[in-house]
């Protein structure tokens, strides 16, 4: 923002007004006053208030910043499937404008055409990233306030987290040809690890001894809390584990396609494959199998609390 050339004048109606440039064109503001020394007053506080302006930054230009700075912070995952749809959607409906001349209409004009293609759980998602992204161009000084502030999430009737019975996941994981993915999907409900965590376990981070598992930030993951945790090793997950151990390859990564990491998009593409094979609900997802663990404990009669402790909450 580029103000210059401020000055006083005196109109016939006996006030001074305050003459200035602001991004090449010309505009006054009256200070109310009919002295000239109190005029003067006026217009040094009108430039403290003007050094004070929120630079110009459009809504692209802060998407580059943003991903420039949390590309340190948050797990590519995140940015790549959160953080950038949100983002893509947001320019979609309301417009590459100004951070500062975005309100709580644009806010609501976007939940509103969100909701008539897509689910209220996955505007809320869209919502949250862009009201989490709105706040740091607060904390930069990139917007004077955030309009998803002033707004509410969409409402979402109440559903129970779906879950595979032993049953069911007997027969899931007898027809899942591919011995890694067989052993991904065990492991995932022998542990409730998050699919992240259980893609980029490496060996070293396993203690056979102590049959802990450390889950913890690394160069190419990033925990969803950004915290070390540990899991205990069941008998079960333990067994799995050492069997995978004396056939281990070169590689680093305890599940792994001809020595390299598995993708997030491939275990998930082939997860739904065989819940439609086997004609389960469509809901399942391979978080699912993180409910699943969950459930089965409770089931046992493990409380609530030691659950929320294995899980990581």
């Amino acid at each position: 923002m580029s103000i210059s050339r401020l000055s006083l004048f005196k109109r016939s109606n006996g006030k001074w007004y305050v003459l200035y440039e602001d991004e090449g064109r010309t505009r006054w503001k009256s200070t109310g006053a009919t002295l000239k020394q109190d005029a003067l007053r006026v217009l040094s506080g009108f430039r403290e208030h003007l050094k004070k302006r929120v630079p110009v930054t459009l809504f692209t230009e802060f998407i580059s910043q943003f991903r420039a700075v949390q590309v340190h912070s948050l797990r590519r995952s995140t940015l790549e499937r959160i953080y950038s749809p949100a983002f893509d959607a947001f320019l979609r409906v309301c417009g590459n404008k100004a951070l500062t001349a975005y309100t709580v209409k644009d806010v609501e004009m976007f939940k509103r055409t969100m909701l008539e293609n897509c689910s209220a759980t996955y505007v809320n998602v869209l919502f949250r990233s862009l009201r989490a992204a709105f706040n740091l161009a607060v904390k930069w000084q990139l917007a004077t306030e955030n309009p998803f502030a002033k707004c509410s999430t969409v409402k979402v009737p109440e559903k129970a987290p779906m879950y595979l019975t032993k049953e069911q996941f007997r027969a899931f994981l007898s027809t899942v040809k591919e011995p890694v993915l067989r052993d991904v999907f065990a492991f995932a409900v022998l542990t409730g690890m998050r699919q992240g965590e259980i893609l980029n376990l490496q060996w070293n981070s396993i203690d056979f001894g102590q049959r802990l598992i450390a889950i913890e930030s690394s160069e190419r993951f990033l925990t969803k809390t950004g915290k070390m945790r540990t899991i205990p090793l069941s008998n079960a997950s333990l067994e799995l584990l050492s069997r995978r151990k004396l056939t281990a390859s070169a590689s680093t990564y305890v599940f792994h396609r001809r020595g390299f990491q598995l993708a997030q998009s491939y275990v998930q593409h082939k997860f739904k494959k065989y819940v439609r094979l086997l004609k389960l609900d469509d809901g399942l997802h391979f978080h699912s199998l993180r409910h699943t663990f969950a459930t089965w404990l409770v089931q046992e009669g493990v409380s609530i609390y030691e659950v929320q402790k294995l899980l990581g909450h």
